[in-house]
């Protein structure tokens, strides 16, 4: 599962790959293009994954977008403080077992979108 089935080794040099791609592409378009990355939401039914995922991933993914002036939404941290860490819930969490392992279905979507990914662009248009 870290990074997609692959070494979560090889994770920060794949993202800064696909990152310092995006920043090309977003210099080529004349400064219209603002790029923003979502950290990794958590793996609610195993803590070892998560662990993972919050870690190692997330930080590389994190540092590497900073360092390139990406904007950063976390998407982790607020999804534990709503259904509890990884490992405790089993994944059940906005009423559905499995969820965050990894995915979930729209109740837990609709409810990163407006409690986190939305208000998060909001600022980042605001400045």
């Amino acid at each position: 599962m870290p990074g997609q089935g692959g070494n979560a080794s090889e994770y920060p040099a794949e993202m800064a790959n696909v990152m310092e791609r995006l920043v090309q592409f977003a210099a080529s378009s004349g400064g219209k293009t603002r790029l923003v990355y979502g950290l990794t939401t958590p793996y609610l039914c195993d803590a070892s994954v998560d662990g993972v995922i919050s870690e190692e991933l997330n930080p590389a993914a994190a540092g590497i977008a900073s360092a390139l002036g990406i904007e950063i939404v976390d998407m982790h941290g607020p999804i534990v403080n709503k259904c509890g860490p990884a490992g405790n819930s089993g994944g059940n969490c906005f009423g559905q077992g499995s969820c965050f392992c990894p995915h979930c279905n729209g109740v837990a979507y609709a409810w990163l979108a407006d409690n986190v990914i939305a208000p998060a662009l909001r600022l980042l248009l605001e400045m």
